[in-house]
C-alpha cells in the first residue's frame, strides 16, 4: 500500500433523481454483507448474475450514455494489512439487469504492469497498470479518462502521471499523455507558463487528486506525493483539452505544501487559493466551458517531516469560476480538525457544516444539489469512519444533514437484497466509489470500513432513491445545438401511468421555466424516443430538464443537461428528423475527415472518409438505419465536430 494511504489508514486505526431527503431509503443491490470478499469475474465481456467485483477501496468511476455504471482499479487486502495488492480490472454494471460484466484488465491480485503501446494509438492489448487513488473524467463524446494515482507503470511502481482514454464503443484503451516509465521528469512534471497551453506541459505524478469536467475540458487539482522521502501535497490547478492533447497550468503553486489563502468568505479574489490537500471531493455546475467547479474537505500534514503530530482535516467549501479564473471560499472554517455541526436532520441551517474529512463520496442530484457521504473524519465528537449524508444548496449556501449518524461506529444493516427499507444503512466507510444514474438515484460501492459484522475492505453495492419516484424509466437525455435552435432529446421505457412531459429551461441551472409540453406515447415496457426543438434558445448557456408527470399528478425531474448556442452551429444536420438522406454542412474543417455514426448505446454503425477540401456540405444515405436517435461525428487532424439526428 502506498505510504500516504498507509499512513492515513494507520492513523485512523488508532482513533478507530429524485430529490434525496431523510425519507429516502437505501437498497442493498449487489455484492456481499461481509468484508474482504474476492471477486467473481466470469468470462470477460459477458454479463452474469454471478459476477461481482472483489472488495476494494480507492477505485474510480464513470457513467456512460446508456446509464451503465463503470469502475476501474483500486486496492484490496484479503485480510487487514496482509495479502494486499492493486487492481487494474474494468467493470460495467447494468442497472436494468442488475448484472456486472468484467470488461478489461486482469482478474488476479498480482500487481501487473501497464501495457502502453504507442502514444495516441488505441489497441486491444493496451491497459493501464494497477493503481489506487487515481482520478477520472467522462468527456463530451462519452469517452472515459484516467490519470495518475499510485500504481505500476510499464516497469516500476510509484506515483504516476500517465493519462489514458477508454472508448466504450470499441472497448480499447489509448495512452494519451504522460510517462510510461517513472523518471525524474514524471515525478516533477513540467508547468510551463501559467495560463498557456503547451504540448510539453505535464502535471507532476500524484495520487489522491480531484477532477472536474466543464463540458469541454478536463480539470485536475491537488493530491499528494512522497518522492522527496516525506509526504507532500499539491494545490495546483490544471486544465486538459482533449482536442489539442495539451495541459495548461491554470492556478496554484509549483511549490509543495502551500498553506493557501482564504480571503473573505463569499468574495472571489485573484490571490485566493485553497491549501494543498489530498482526498477532497468535487462537484461541477459548469457546461460548455462556463460555470463553476466546487471542492470540499481533504487532508494534509502541516509538517511533512513529522506527520504524526500535524494532521489537518479540512471542512471548507470552495468554488472556482471558469470565467474569472478565481477561487472563492464559500463555506466552512479556515481552521482544521473541526467536528461536524449536525443540527436537526432534514433541516438546513446557516450553522450546520460537515466535520473535517477525507475520502468521502460526492454526488450531484437532479435538482442541482451537492451531496457528500461518509469518509474518514470527525463526527459530532470523535474521529472515525463515517456514514453521514449531507446536502449543500447553492442558492442558500447552507448544508443539511440528510441521513446517517452523527456519532459512534455503525455496522451496515443490509436487509433483503433488492428491497428498499427505512431500516437499511451502509456501514461506516471511506474511499468508496459513487455514481448518479439517469433517474437521480445515488449509487455506492465498497471502500474500507465495516460491513454487517466485520471490518475491512467492502464490495457491497447500494442505491439511495426517493421513495416516490415514478415507475417510468428515463434511459437518457441530451441537448444539441443545431443552427439557431436546440434539440432536447430523451428516451424512456416503462411509461406506466405517465401522462406527459414538460420541458423546462434555465439560464443558470437553478431557476427553471416551462417552455413546452409533450404527451407520453405509451403505457407499456416499450422504448420511446422524444424530441423537442427550442426555437428561441437563450444566446448563452441553456440548461434543460424534463418534468415527468403521472396520471395521479405526481412528478419527478430528469437530470439537467446544458448546451451553449452562439447563433451559428459549426456542424448542421438537416432535415432532422430524416428518413432516407441526411445532409451535413460543416464549418471549420477543410481536409479529409472521418465520418462516424453511432447508435444510442455508443455502438459504431458506420465509418468512412469524407473529403471536405473546398466543399462544406455532403449527403449521407441512412435508409439502412432503423428508427432511433444517432450520433454523427466528424473527426479530422485538427478538430472534432459532432451532432445528433433522429431517423424516422
Amino acid at each position: 500500500m502506498k505510504k500516504i494511504l498507509t499512513a492515513i489508514f494507520l492513523l485512523h486505526a488508532l482513533g478507530l433523481n429524485a430529490q434525496i431527503t431523510p425519507n429516502s431509503q437505501w437498497t442493498w443491490m449487489k455484492g456481499d454483507s461481509l468484508s474482504n470478499v474476492v471477486g467473481v469475474y466470469g468470462t470477460q465481456g459477458i454479463a452474469s448474475s454471478n459476477n461481482k467485483p472483489g472488495a476494494r477501496s480507492g477505485a474510480v468511476s464513470w457513467t456512460d450514455a446508456s446509464g451503465n455504471l463503470w469502475m476501474f482499479g483500486g486496492y484490496f487486502c484479503a485480510t487487514v494489512n496482509s495479502d494486499c495488492g492493486l487492481r487494474n480490472d474494468l467493470w460495467k454494471y447494468d442497472i436494468s439487469t442488475n448484472m456486472w460484466t468484467w470488461m478489461k484488465g486482469d482478474n488476479t491480485l498480482i500487481n501487473s504492469r501497464g501495457v502502453y503501446g504507442k502514444q495516441g494509438i488505441p489497441a486491444s492489448t493496451n491497459k493501464p497498470g494497477p493503481r489506487v487513488d487515481a482520478v477520472s473524467w467522462t468527456d463530451a463524446l462519452g469517452n472515459f479518462w484516467l490519470f495518475g494515482g499510485y500504481g505500476w507503470a510499464s516497469t516500476t511502481g510509484d506515483e504516476l502521471n500517465d493519462l489514458w482514454k477508454y472508448d466504450p464503443a470499441n472497448d480499447m484503451w489509448t495512452w494519451m499523455k504522460g510517462d510510461s516509465i517513472i523518471t525524474t521528469a514524471s515525478i516533477f512534471g513540467f508547468y510551463g507558463t501559467q495560463g498557456i497551453a503547451a504540448s510539453a506541459n505535464n502535471p507532476p505524478a500524484r495520487e489522491g487528486a480531484i477532477s472536474w469536467t466543464d463540458g469541454i475540458n478536463l480539470w485536475l487539482f491537488g493530491g499528494g506525493t512522497d518522492y522527496t522521502s516525506s509526504i507532500n501535497f499539491f494545490n495546483d490547478l490544471w486544465k486538459y483539452n482533449p482536442l489539442t492533447n495539451e495541459w495548461t497550468w491554470m492556478k496554484g503553486d509549483i511549490r509543495l505544501n502551500s498553506a493557501g489563502k482564504y480571503g473573505a468568505q463569499g468574495i472571489a479574489a485573484p490571490d485566493n487559493e485553497p491549501a494543498a490537500r489530498y482526498g477532497s471531493v468535487t462537484w461541477s455546475d459548469a457546461a460548455q466551458g462556463t460555470g463553476s467547479l466546487w471542492m470540499f474537505g481533504g487532508f494534509r500534514f502541516a509538517s511533512p517531516s513529522n506527520p504524526s503530530f500535524s494532521e489537518q482535516y479540512y471542512s471548507d467549501l470552495w468554488k472556482y469560476d471558469l470565467s474569472s479564473n478565481q477561487w472563492t471560499w464559500m463555506k466552512g472554517s479556515d481552521t482544521q480538525n473541526l467536528p461536524g455541526i449536525y443540527g436537526t436532520q432534514g433541516i438546513p441551517s446557516a450553522f450546520t457544516n460537515p466535520g473535517g474529512r477525507i475520502h468521502s463520496v460526492a454526488w450531484k442530484d437532479n435538482h442541482g444539489g451537492f451531496l457528500i457521504f461518509a469518509g474518514y473524519g470527525k463526527n459530532a465528537a470523535t474521529w472515525s469512519d463515517l456514514n453521514d449524508l449531507w446536502k449543500y444548496d447553492r442558492l442558500t449556501n447552507q448544508w443539511t444533514w440528510v441521513k446517517g449518524d452523527s456519532a459512534l461506529v455503525h455496522y451496515g444493516i443490509y436487509g433483503a437484497q433488492g428491497i428498499a427499507s427505512a431500516n437499511n444503512r451502509p456501514g461506516d466507510r471511506e474511499n468508496a466509489v459513487g455514481w448518479t444514474d439517469n433517474f437521480g438515484s445515488l449509487w455506492l460501492l465498497g471502500g474500507g470500513g465495516v460491513a454487517a459484522n466485520s471490518s475491512g475492505w467492502l464490495n457491497d453495492l447500494w442505491k439511495l432513491s426517493n421513495n416516490s419516484v415514478l415507475p417510468l424509466t428515463l434511459l437518457k437525455i441530451s441537448a444539441q445545438s443545431l443552427q439557431n435552435t436546440i434539440l432536447v432529446i430523451w428516451q424512456t421505457s416503462n411509461e406506466a401511468n405517465t401522462t406527459h412531459f414538460i420541458v423546462e429551461r434555465s439560464a443558470d441551472g437553478r431557476n427553471f421555466l416551462a417552455i413546452g409540453s409533450i404527451t407520453a406515447q405509451g403505457r407499456s415496457s416499450a422504448t420511446y424516443d422524444y424530441l423537442y426543438t427550442d426555437q428561441q434558445p437563450l444566446q448563452t448557456t441553456n440548461f434543460y430538464r424534463i418534468k415527468i408527470v403521472s396520471s395521479d399528478a405526481r412528478f419527478t425531474y430528469s437530470k439537467v443537461v446544458a448546451v451553449k448556442t452562439n447563433g451559428k452551429a459549426s456542424l448542421q444536420i438537416f432535415p432532422n428528423p430524416a428518413t432516407d438522406i441526411l445532409y451535413v454542412q460543416v464549418n471549420g474543417i477543410n481536409e479529409t475527415a472521418i465520418l462516424e455514426i453511432s447508435d444510442a448505446t455508443g455502438r459504431k454503425l458506420k465509418e468512412e472518409k469524407i473529403a471536405l477540401n473546398g466543399s462544406p456540405s455532403f449527403s449521407v444515405d441512412i435508409k439502412y438505419l432503423p428508427k432511433g436517435i444517432y450520433q454523427l461525428l466528424l473527426r479530422s487532424s485538427t478538430a472534432i465536430q459532432q451532432g445528433k439526428f433522429v431517423k424516422h
